[in-house]
């Protein structure tokens, strides 16, 4: 599959693209070699700025247990990939929704399955759409 790039223009194999959690196709919208040209033209541009964000890491306690956080993130990920029942609930009783006040031992299993089915049709919909719109 290939996917054009929003800076180069020029269209590209999917693994010429970052991972992005927050995109339909998982993939960045800049290809690697863009963003890594545009990251290293920004730092030279911003030395101030860049400075400031490399003691802001420093200093983050989540930079120093990386490692140590990274199984419970990725176990986060598969949740949200996979479609979990614990996922399912979470979105279900999260804030702002209509289930905010619902106990979560309380969801119904046929209830979990129908927003899992429902998720699982807005994710082949929201691709197919968004790859049509990408050839």
């Amino acid at each position: 599959m290939t996917k054009t790039c929003k800076h180069c223009k020029k269209i590209k194999a999917l693994d010429e693209y970052f991972k992005s959690a927050g995109t339909f196709d998982q993939k960045a919208g800049k290809c690697k070699s863009c963003t890594v040209m545009l990251r290293r033209e920004w730092c030279k541009n911003n030395p101030e700025k860049y400075q400031a964000q490399l003691e802001r890491r420093k200093a983050n306690p989540w930079y120093k247990n990386r490692a140590n956080m990274m199984p419970k993130i990725l176990k986060q990920r598969k949740n949200v990939k996979d479609l979990s029942d614990k996922y399912i609930i979470q979105l279900i009783t999260s804030k702002g929704t209509a289930g905010e006040n619902i106990d979560p031992e309380d969801i119904s299993d046929e209830l979990i399955e129908a927003h899992r089915l429902n998720l699982k049709l807005k994710r082949t919909l929201g691709l197919t759409a968004k790859l049509k719109s990408s050839t």
